[in-house]
């Protein structure tokens, strides 16, 4: 018996370059304050990857459930938990039709 296919759905990735490029706009301007920055998927501090090899292999209603997922975390929607505690309570949200 071969074994079983190993699939991953899809990823997200950090958009560093998209934070580094903010702090630079902000030197530039004279402008650049101290602390932490906090970018998120509405801020495209992060994102889906652009599913280079695995788009294909995704069904076309899955892919738009995953993506009515992501605008629904940059709208605010839906807030994916950011601790430990948090992620112990948080419900899975429906997927969308």
């Amino acid at each position: 018996n071969p074994a079983p296919l190993s699939r991953v759905l899809t990823s997200m990735m950090k958009r560093v370059d998209n934070v580094v490029f903010a702090l630079c706009q902000e030197a530039k301007a004279g402008a650049v304050k101290s602390g932490s920055r906090e970018l998120g998927v509405k801020d495209e501090g992060s994102g889906l990857s652009p599913l280079k090899y695995t788009r294909s292999e995704i069904h076309a209603t899955l892919l738009k459930q995953v993506e009515a997922l992501q605008a629904q975390v940059a709208e605010g929607r839906i807030k994916p938990p950011k601790t430990l505690e948090e992620l112990e309570t948080w419900k899975t949200p429906a997927l969308p039709k």
